[in-house]
This record gives structure tokens, C-alpha cells and sequence, in this order.
């Protein structure tokens, strides 16, 4: 009949309207979640830059270095960012009055500024890949500075370190040795002495030392030294080079020979 395909055309209709409805609708959200996320997007980009919104006008922490002669601008935490490096420690904020300045207030540093340009490119890449770590012996050195971008990567403390297991092989006659040979026990008075086996050759190492018990009236050094024929009083032999500390930090001497 007429009337039932009037009504069957009108469901049609609106099961079409419905359905466009429907995908106006799934549309018009998928532009919403596109908007959060390039938002989010935008806000995790601006916090690499060093942007906050609760940041007053003016209160960045942008430095200014005269490197070799060429000016840079970069952030602090750009130069922090590698953790127990000396350029970590230069920039921390506790040598911000020790550094010699230009006529312009700006930190100098008399380093190539070529090599230095490309630690700097390095230390911004770091922070938009959020990678964890650079390898900097596959890092090209600038043209004709390839021993100098090595010395200065060591100086900086940006290169890998070598790392040892120190292993005592010579020890005083009043010192004892654990099991595996990485701990000493000092028993009775006076000097005493303990050496590791380990050549270090150029370059530059990080180590240290546990102290599981000290004395009050006793004190401790740690340095290198180019002998296994060594004294009682060690740290008086002429190659002798180290640090001694006592119990409670009264005594803190740099010895060098």
C-alpha cells in the first residue's frame, strides 16, 4: 500500500540522517582527542625548550658563554644534563661566581670553540631524542681537531670512563685481605698501607673507597702511587699523589709530591 511505503521511506531516511549523525559526531570527536594530543604535544615540546606557564616573564636560565671567542646561549640544564660529569659540576650553580668573565659579564671558557659547538649539538639532540646516553666516541671531532676533541671530551668528563674492580695485591704486613681480595682490615697502630694491581695508563679514571669502620683518632688516604716498594708512610713517597680524610672531617689534606 501507498501508506506503508511512505512510512518505509521515511525509516530510510532517517536511519541515513542517523547514521551521518553518528559519524558528524565520531568525526567531530576525533578532532577533539587530535587537539588534546597535539596540545600535550605542544606542552611536552615547550618543557624541552624550557618553557613553564607558572614562570614569571624573565626568570629563564639562559647562559651566556664566551667560548674561544664565539658567543653561545644555551640553557643550564642543557650543559647538566650528562650526571657525574665535570661539565655537570662546572654548570650546577656553585662555580657561578669563580668563572673568568669577558667585558660583557659572559662566562669565558678558553676552549675551541669548534669542538665545543659540537658537544653543544650533541647536548640538544640528547634532549629532543630523550635518549639515554651519547656515544661519544662515534661523534666526529671538527676538522683537523681530532686530539683536541678527544682531550677535551676527557677533561670534560663526557667520554666514557675506564672502570676497574680494584683487586689489593700488595698489602702492608698488618693489613689483612678479604677472600676475593677487594677488601682490607687494618689491625694495630701505625701506618699501613694497601695497593691495588691495576696499572692506570693516560686519561682520566673515577674511583673510590668504602670505609666500613674508622676510629676517631684515625685518618685515611687514597691517591696513586708509581710503587709496589712502598714505605710505612706511603703518602710521603715522592710519587705518591692522593687525599686524606679522618673520622669526623676535621682533617681533609691534598698531598703532592
Amino acid at each position: 500500500p501507498p501508506k506503508a511505503r511512505d512510512l518505509a521511506t521515511i525509516v530510510a531516511e532517517l536511519e541515513v540522517a542517523l547514521s551521518d549523525k553518528v559519524e558528524q559526531v565520531r568525526l567531530q570527536e576525533e578532532e577533539v582527542q587530535n587537539q588534546r594530543q597535539a596540545l600535550v604535544d605542544e606542552k611536552s615540546a615547550m618543557a624541552t625548550l624550557g618553557a613553564s606557564p607558572d614562570r614569571p616573564p624573565g626568570a629563564g636560565d639562559v647562559l651566556k658563554l664566551n667560548v674561544g671567542g664565539r658567543i653561545f646561549s644555551t640553557r643550564r640544564c642543557t650543559l647538566t644534563q650528562i650526571e657525574g660529569s665535570v661539565l655537570e659540576g662546572m654548570f650546577s650553580g656553585r662555580w657561578d661566581n669563580s668563572f673568568d668573565t669577558d667585558d660583557e659579564g659572559r662566562v669565558f671558557l678558553d676552549l675551541d670553540p669548534d669542538c665545543f659547538a659540537e658537544v653543544l649539538h650533541q647536548l640538544r639532540l640528547l634532549q629532543l631524542t630523550n635518549l639515554s646516553d651519547i656515544s661519544w666516541n662515534k661523534v666526529p671531532a671538527p676538522e683537523r681537531r681530532e686530539t683536541y676533541f678527544r682531550a677535551m671530551l676527557d677533561f670534560l668528563g663526557l667520554a666514557k670512563l675506564p672502570t676497574f674492580v680494584p683487586y689489593f695485591s700488595f698489602v702492608h704486613p698488618n693489613m689483612a685481605r678479604s677472600e676475593g681480595e677487594t677488601t682490607v682490615v687494618s689491625s694495630g697502630e701505625g701506618h699501613k698501607w694497601a695497593i691495588g694491581d691495576t696499572v692506570m695508563e693516560g686519561g682520566t679514571y673515577m674511583w673510590g673507597y668504602k670505609i666500613h669502620s674508622l676510629q676517631s683518632s684515625v685518618w685515611c688516604f687514597l691517591g696513586v702511587i708509581s710503587t709496589t716498594r712502598v714505605p710505612d708512610k706511603s703518602f710521603s713517597d715522592t710519587s705518591s699523589y692522593g687525599w686524606s680524610c679522618s673520622h669526623n672531617g676535621s682533617q681533609a689534606d691534598c698531598f703532592i709530591a
